[in-house]
């Protein structure tokens, strides 16, 4: 009887529970803020008159606020616009707000178009945010090629034998920078070298990159910072989307991106990106091509859920990507030899998703998991060969609790990551069975927190390293305002990396070298970081948006690759205290009004690293001291015409001491490089739901002479297709079409 009983008060208590949870009344309104270029607006704050709760709108327009009986009318606030007080129909659960000047009441006035790339105010962390509207002036193509407007990110040409570039920030190579895809770790091992390949740019919505150290809740890595990429949402994504495009050296590429949301909840996208290039170009005459030809295949599947209370998604990605090239015919009747090819093909799948619980009481609350299964697998050819098979599983617990006037926030949680890895150049075997846990917790005040003038984030995590034992990721970043639009931001961390001495450097295979491991251990580094930046009014529409940053890296251990001690080898060594680097980078943006604006960057980078424990700093290869950027913008009305003009100045670069090789056309080689101007041109017109584009890359026409060293000698340690430091393909000219049916 007393357990019949029990079980009665329990079932009624548990009923309860449900009545007074569902019943309670709060529930939650989601929306998107738009200009009227359907441009996301970022920073607005969304309040009910009633209560003093508020959101506000991230990088993608997107917003989440809750909601009681009797808040009907939303209040929106935002730089340079009039407050709007909104009305929403009580069955409304989701809304799409567009901010103009010729809505209802004429209740907004436009002062300025959103900056096309930006730093919130609000954020603890030096990110800069790359907007739809910075992304519309690249013409399609990829994440690399999507950075050629910025002064933080550098697309290099030290990969270029392979058929890609490898970006740059803070002065350190792409590998040494955290990817992730809606805020999730992902694209690393295998992938990280060509990891801004597989993202094709029409499949993003923005990009945020943090500078520096960031946070601890997606790992212990990102030794430079953290680039998270926003892919369009099938929530509220458009129904469909196309982009054609074609240059006149035959490439093609073409994008499908379709959303279909089935009920208020559900919601689904397919995003589909195939390319070809099949030049045959070879303009300095050394009988191989100047970059390779190529093939890929890019399907995303999204699955997405949204509630009340829950939310979750499930995606599918897949990757087949083929590349070509060497050697086109033998260089003289006499050359027996086969001739070279290049032969490199991948395949990659990945299944990810999350889900979160955002019902608590508290609104402040919520609870989410990330996870993904992926396998990569990889065969390449070239001077060496290299092949590979990786399987990993990645999973991420994250619990969030806003407190005191939402100013205080703690994300707290678990990680875990596992990796199977067989690996192997030529002769060298290199396999690893990677576990990798970790528990952190972050406290932030004032994060993200309108009219706020000083905030900082604070984070620790603890990771374990294998044979390398647990290692503990200490992070600090600060805000202070000192001004009504001056931000001095400072911040300083520690990260680690697990080295992948093979696909890291995978464009050695385009050497005619073994690889030797002497010493191998975990990359351990330091960073320290200062910036200032100032938005100044001068007056109607004219602003100025200056930003200063200093940076310093240091590496505490660090593997280094040696191909300058002797010419058989690449040799890896575990070097102490391996390298630094000291970045500065000033820029400026102006305004003059809504319709025209440009930029103008200059970028010093003294990065140093020596070769054994017992040797010199000396400066790091390949990577220009000086560089300088000017970027010229300008639309119509309605942002009908816009029109792009870049200009970059690349410095002078170390380059491999080749003077002394015995083969033809290597002695006397300088080992500098010369400067060098690149320019490209972009044009774009709006017709309804179509968007016609036409441009120039690299209009200078501006391409290395000497590309492969010793290519008469395809069979020898002296052959090298990777001391590149420009492009090796010419001017370029483009067309395409979009169509957009939102």
């Amino acid at each position: 009887m007393d357990l019949k009983q029990g079980i009665i008060k329990t079932g009624i208590a548990f009923l309860y529970f449900f009545v007074s949870t569902t019943l309670s009344g709060q529930t939650t309104l989601k929306g998107w803020l738009i200009d009227d270029s359907k441009i996301p607006v970022q920073g607005a704050t969304l309040t009910w008159p009633s209560r003093s709760a508020n959101a506000v709108s991230d990088s993608s327009g997107l917003f989440v606020i809750s909601r009681f009986p009797g808040d009907s009318v939303l209040i929106i606030q935002y730089v340079g616009f009039k407050t709007l007080e909104y009305r929403v129909p009580n069955t409304q659960s989701d809304i799409r707000i567009t901010l103009t000047e010729n809505i209802e009441l004429q209740l907004i006035e436009v002062r300025a178009k959103a900056d096309a790339t930006f730093t919130p105010l609000s954020s603890n962390m030096n990110k800069e945010v790359i907007s739809i509207r910075e992304l519309r002036k690249a013409p399609c193509c990829n994440l690399s090629e999507s950075f050629e407007t910025s002064a933080v990110v550098d697309a290099n040409y030290t990969n270029a034998a392979l058929g890609t570039r490898e970006i740059e920030i803070l002065g350190l190579r792409g590998i040494y920078s955290q990817i992730m895809l809606d805020s999730r770790p992902t694209l690393y091992n295998f992938a990280a070298p060509f990891a801004f390949d597989f993202i094709p740019g029409p499949w993003l919505k923005g990009v945020q990159v943090s500078k520096g150290a960031g946070t601890v809740v997606n790992g212990s890595e990102g030794l430079a910072g953290q680039i998270n990429v926003d892919l369009i949402d099938p929530q509220d994504g458009p129904r469909l989307f196309l982009n054609g495009y074609a240059n006149h050296r035959s490439r093609y590429e073409l994008n499908l991106i379709t959303n279909k949301k089935f009920t208020e909840k559900w919601s689904s996208g397919t995003l589909i990106h195939a390319n070809q290039d099949q030049h045959h170009q070879d303009k300095n005459a050394d009988n191989f091509l100047d970059a390779p030809q190529k093939k890929q295949l890019n399907v995303m599947q999204r699955f997405h859920y949204y509630a009340l209370k829950w939310e979750g998604q499930v995606n599918v990605h897949g990757i087949l990507d083929q590349r070509d090239g060497g050697q086109m015919k033998h260089p003289s009747p006499d050359h027996t030899e086969d001739l070279l090819s290049y032969d490199h093909n991948q395949k990659r799948l990945e299944i990810f998703g999350n889900i979160g619980f955002i019902g608590f009481k508290d609104p402040g609350r919520s609870i989410g998991f990330q996870w993904h299964l992926q396998r990569h697998d990889y065969d390449a050819t070239y001077a060496r060969i290299a092949n590979g098979k990786d399987k990993s599983y990645y999973t991420n617990l994250i619990y969030q609790e806003k407190f005191g006037s939402k100013k205080h926030t703690l994300m707290s949680g678990l990680s875990m990551r596992r990796s199977v890895t067989e690996e192997g150049f030529s002769d060298l075997i290199f396999n690893r069975n990677e576990f990798i846990p970790g528990v952190f917790s972050e406290y932030s005040l004032n994060a993200d927190v309108t009219d706020s003038k000083f905030g900082y984030t604070l984070g620790m995590r603890l990771d374990r390293y294998g044979p390398y034992g647990v290692r503990a990721t200490p992070r600090f970043s600060a805000r202070l305002q000192v001004e009504d639009y001056g931000t001095i931001r400072a911040s300083a961390g520690r990260a680690y990396r697990m080295p992948n001495l093979i696909s890291d450097n995978m464009h050695f295979i385009g050497m005619g070298r073994y690889y030797q491991i002497e010493t191998i251990g975990l990359d351990v580094a330091n960073n320290y970081g200062l910036s200032y930046i100032q938005k100044i009014f001068l007056g109607g529409p004219t602003e100025l948006n200056l930003s200063i940053d200093l940076y310093h890296t240091y590496f505490k251990n660090q593997n280094i690759q040696d191909i300058e001690s002797e010419t058989r080898n690449i040799i890896n060594r575990y070097v102490e205290q391996g390298s630094r680097i000291n970045y500065f980078l000033v820029q400026n943006q102006i305004q003059l009004n809504p319709n025209f604006g440009f930029k103008v960057a200059y970028k010093y980078t003294d990065a140093q690293y020596r070769l054994a424990n017992d040797q010199a700093l000396i400066n790091r290869m390949y990577l220009p001291r000086h560089r300088a950027l000017f970027t010229l913008d300008a639309n119509s009305n309605e942002s009908i015409w816009l029109a792009n003009f870049t200009l970059q100045w690349v410095g002078s670069q170390r380059l491999l001491d080749i003077s002394y090789y015995p083969t033809p056309g290597s002695a006397g080689r300088p080992n500098r490089s010369p400067s060098y101007f690149l320019v490209n041109i972009h044009l774009s017109h709006n017709i309804g739901k179509f968007e016609i584009y036409s441009g120039m890359e690299n209009a200078t026409n501006y391409v290395q002479d000497y590309q492969i060293v010793s290519p008469t000698a395809t069979g020898s340690r002296y052959f090298d297709a990777t001391r590149l430091y420009a492009p090796n393909m010419g001017m370029r000219w483009y067309g395409g079409v979009k169509y957009l049916l939102l």
